[in-house]
């Protein structure tokens, strides 16, 4: 059972979620810029897309499994 579950990114609290149900819409992705911090985002919950490219040496990323709310989102994704 636990192998249908989907792990996520996450900025405070970690989740694990159950997977969405057959016929069910996801999220539209919202677009966020390599610097984008997880307090510029306000809601609970969001699916962003990272650009590519982004350099991965300037990503301001604090914490480990959970990150401070000034990290670059892209940059939790990558590290």
């Amino acid at each position: 059972m636990w192998a249908s579950w989907i792990p996520v990114l996450c900025l405070g609290v970690c989740l694990l979620l159950p997977p969405e149900p057959a016929g069910s819409e996801g999220a539209v992705p919202i677009a966020i810029t390599c610097f984008t911090r997880g307090l510029d985002i306000r809601k609970e919950k969001a699916d962003v897309l990272c650009p590519g490219g982004c350099p991965l040496e300037e990503f301001s990323v604090f914490g480990h499994v959970v990150y401070v709310s000034v990290s670059s989102i892209c940059g939790t994704a990558v590290k």
